[in-house]
């Protein structure tokens, strides 16, 4: 029984029942704390004692609903791309299993987007597996360009998920900082916690680049080294390990939707126009026509909305995920303790090495050899009979090389190989070009792919299938990014000499991928790759 007065206690008192006293204007006098079995400040203080004894909720099943009750916590999604959006998001609103934060406001500078889920209030995730739609709520959406609103985003949030491209955190980290320095001065009831930081970015090491250029931004805006440590040392920042592939939809596809819902709406009210429809072009990009008449739906879609209306029945779908629940996270941030998708672990760079090399490194070479064989998406490409036989071979040879590296996750390994394998059968919605970019980055002598080959040469291990792998991804920047032959064998010849091998390893690599490069655009080479073949994706593949 909670009571704040001296004749509300004394009635529960003498009813015998379990009497929780919380503090009033007054403070309480010594007959009343005898009376009162608990005493708290404030009834903050009480739950968070109660939290210890709440159970820890299992890992949810994908069709498990959310909880319908929220709390009163705002968080936010820094990008709204296609993990922030089709995975983090899912994440924050299984948030414990019993409420989930009563706001998620997330930033991006796609206005087709921003737009069209302010108008409904709400959109969904696509299951392909599964044949199911999640829907998304409570969700607002800004703009990452506007800094007030950012910045409103950064003060009024207890957790934020950096979901950010590693060529866009220098850049980001400028606004990152404003947020922090907002939150500093700031007096708001949130701004006294903690913030909790979900570091999404795959890479490893990647809380450490992310620390580098926000202290730098922090110091370029307060010119103050103390106060710039004072800030850091204030917030959680927590690397994690995503293990989920998710595809966004592309802008037109998203016109088609919005353009197919909007026709919807207007038969519902009976006032339907004969309006000509404008065609949809293949590529991404709107026209201007195509711009102003996606701005004409959304607007009149939002005015419509009321709720019990016929749009709340219509699923606005902008992601197709893979189905994989957990998410990896450093441990350090209380908040994170009973979260349910979340596993914390204590040496996440362990997690890190794996999800780098068997999944990154394994799907960007996939990637690449599909493309030049003219597949448009990882899951087409794996229903041909050499491309999954690449992926199984070069699963094989990467995981043999981590049993030796990380000897306590030996027996997790085949559980995680085969979870990616059946994730990259389904991805029929993942683009090639998507996964196979930015080769000559992904082939640096300490990244994905060169470190699997010098850890399987140094212990003498197989490594024919990563050697091939390698030089598909030099082939693949050749041939679709245009990149002279001799700079690509310079970069390969200038990380091979930074791996950690002997000189006599390095020489006999380098001969190995340099040949095995140049063959593979000799006209013996070109023929099975079908490098010449426009329409390469609806030719023979079985010599390849």
């Amino acid at each position: 029984m909670f009571e704040d007065s001296e004749n509300g206690l004394t009635s529960a008192h003498t009813s015998k029942g379990l009497t929780i006293l919380l503090k009033d204007i007054k403070e309480p006098n010594d007959e009343m704390l005898e009376k009162a079995h608990f005493y708290y400040d404030q009834m903050y203080d009480f739950l968070t004692d109660l939290d210890q004894f709440i159970p820890v909720m299992d890992m949810p099943e994908m069709q498990e609903s959310f909880p319908q009750s929220l709390n009163q916590l705002t968080v936010g999604i820094h990008g709204f791309g296609a993990i922030g959006g089709g995975y983090i998001a899912q994440i924050l609103s299984h948030w414990d299993g019993y409420t989930k934060p009563k706001r998620i406001i997330a930033s991006t500078r796609n206005s087709l987007f921003r737009e069209a889920v302010n108008a409904f209030g709400t959109y969904s995730i696509r299951y392909g597996q599964f044949s199911y739609d999640e829907r998304i709520e409570n969700m607002t959406i800004v703009d990452s360009e506007n800094e007030q609103q950012m910045l409103e985003m950064y003060t009024h949030s207890s957790l934020i998920a950096l979901c950010l491209p590693e060529q866009a955190i220098e850049v980001e980290a400028k606004i990152i900082a404003k947020g922090l320095y907002a939150r500093f001065n700031s007096s708001l009831e949130t701004c006294i916690e903690p913030l909790t930081f979900l570091i999404i970015l795959n890479k490893v090491g990647a809380k450490y680049l992310v620390m580098k250029h926000l202290k730098d931004a922090l110091l370029e805006l307060t010119n103050d080294e103390d106060v710039t440590e004072h800030i850091l040392k204030e917030h959680y920042f927590c690397d994690t390990v995503v293990n989920r592939m998710v595809s966004k939809l592309s802008n037109q596809n998203l016109y088609r939707q919005i353009r197919i819902k909007h026709n919807f709406l207007e038969q519902h009210l009976e006032d339907v126009e004969n309006e000509e429809q404008i065609e949809i072009e293949d590529f991404n990009k709107l026209t201007q026509d195509q711009q102003n008449q996606a701005s004409l739906y959304v607007d009149n879609m939002r005015r419509n909305f009321q709720p019990g209306h016929i749009l709340q029945s219509m699923d606005l779908i902008l992601f197709h995920s893979e189905t994989d629940m957990p998410i990896y996270v450093e441990k350090g941030s209380p908040l994170l303790e009973k979260l349910r998708q979340v596993v914390l672990v204590n040496q996440i760079t362990d997690i890190q090495l794996i999800k780098n090399r068997l999944w990154n490194g394994v799907h960007a070479m996939l990637a690449w050899y599909a493309s030049l064989l003219g597949y448009e998406s990882i899951g087409i490409a794996m229903g041909d009979h050499s491309v999954k036989a690449f992926a199984e071979n070069l699963i094989r040879e990467v995981k043999q090389g981590l049993a030796i590296v990380l000897p306590n996750y030996a027996k997790d390994l085949d559980r995680m190989a085969q979870s990616f394998l059946d994730s990259c059968e389904y991805a029929f919605k993942d683009p090639c070009q998507r996964v196979a970019r930015d080769p000559l980055r992904k082939l640096n002598h300490n990244e994905r792919v060169m470190e699997s080959i010098a850890v399987n040469i140094r212990h003498d291990l197989p490594y024919k299938n990563l050697l091939k792998g390698a030089a598909l991804g030099y082939a693949y920047a050749i041939q679709f990014l245009e990149i002279e032959e001799t700079d690509a064998i310079k970069h390969l010849h200038d990380q091979v000499q930074k791996l950690d091998m002997s000189a006599a390893q390095k020489g006999q690599l380098e001969v190995e991928l340099t040949l095995l490069v140049q063959y593979l655009f000799s006209e013996q080479g070109k023929q099975p790759l079908n490098m010449k073949i426009t329409n390469s994706k609806n030719a023979s593949t079985q010599h390849a």
